[in-house]
């Protein structure tokens, strides 16, 4: 069993983790992006990540996507492709 304490200090270290990731961005691109690039990104934050990673991954063809914790922002040109395809086959 654990006590009281123990519950307590558990439940403030998952707090702390939660609140990091809060605040940590991960952003898609085609290519690497340039520190000037990253940087007017994260000014577009309320609150300014304290973790940004850069990812390249070709497949998005173009534009990026910026993941906030659960939330995404899709900007790809394979997302907005994929956006017409379902619209046409409608």
């Amino acid at each position: 069993m654990i006590d009281s304490r123990k519950k307590k200090e558990l439940r403030n270290y998952l707090k702390k983790l939660i609140e990091q990731e809060k605040n940590q961005i991960k952003i898609i691109s085609v290519y690497p992006l340039s520190a000037e690039e990253i940087s007017a990104i994260a000014k577009k934050f309320s609150k300014p990540p304290t973790e940004i990673e850069n990812v390249v991954d070709p497949s998005i063809l173009g534009g990026i996507i910026i993941q906030k914790g659960s939330k995404i922002i899709d900007l790809s040109i394979k997302n907005r492709l994929q956006n017409i395809e379902k619209k046409l086959w409608q």
